[in-house]
C-alpha cells in the first residue's frame, strides 16, 4: 500500500476543486476518486464534527459541483459525480485515515509474509492474508495491531488494503 498516492493531473485538479467545495461547506473531503474510462468522479465526504456525513450534505456539495462543471473547460462534458459518505467500513487509504481510525476495529489484506517482523507470533497468524484487530499505533513505516491480545507490527507495504471493521449492534 502507498500511503503517499501521486495523483495525475486531471486527478489533482478534481483533487483541488473538490477540496474548495467541501471545505466552503465546512465539510472534510476524505477521499475523492476519479476513474477516468468512465468519466465518473466519487467525491467522500465527512463532517468534522460527527466524522460521518448526511444526505443534505452530500446534496449541498452535489450542487456546488454544478457551476464549475459547466464553466470549466478541463471538466469533460460527460462527467457523472457521485458524492457520498465514506462509510461505516471506511478504506484507510492514507497516513490520515490511519490516525483518526487508531483505538478502533480495522480488517487488513495482507500482500507477503509477515514473520520477518513478527517472530513471536503464532504461525496462524503471520500466515494469514486477512487480519482483524485494533489499530494501537502508525509509526513512519508501519503499523501497529492488537489481534486477541497479541500485537504485530506490519509493514504499510505488506497491506494491499485496509478499511474499518467495526462490530455493528444490532
Amino acid at each position: 500500500m502507498d500511503l503517499h498516492k501521486q495523483r495525475n493531473s486531471l486527478e489533482e485538479k478534481f483533487y483541488g476543486l473538490a477540496q474548495d467545495i467541501v471545505h466552503s461547506h465546512e465539510l472534510e473531503l476524505y477521499d475523492m476518486e476519479y476513474i477516468g474510462a468512465q468519466s465518473l468522479l466519487r467525491v467522500f465526504i465527512i463532517d468534522p464534527k460527527t466524522k460521518s456525513a448526511e444526505l443534505d450534505d452530500c446534496v449541498k456539495v452535489d450542487r456546488a459541483f454544478s457551476e464549475p462543471c459547466e464553466t470549466l473547460e478541463w471538466i469533460p462534458d460527460n462527467l457523472v459525480l457521485e458524492v457520498s459518505s465514506p462509510g461505516v467500513y471506511r478504506n484507510l487509504k492514507t497516513v490520515e485515515h490511519f490516525e483518526q481510525a487508531r483505538g478502533e476495529l480495522i480488517s487488513c489484506t495482507l500482500i507477503g509474509d509477515l514473520q520477518q517482523q513478527n517472530k513471536e507470533v503464532p504461525k496462524s497468524i503471520w500466515k494469514s492474508k486477512k487480519l482483524r484487530g485494533e489499530l494501537k499505533a502508525i509509526k513512519q513505516d508501519n503499523i501497529l495491531m492488537d489481534i486477541d491480545g497479541i500485537e504485530l507490527e506490519i509493514r504499510i507495504s505488506n497491506i494491499k488494503k485496509a478499511h474499518l471493521d467495526p462490530e455493528l449492534k444490532g
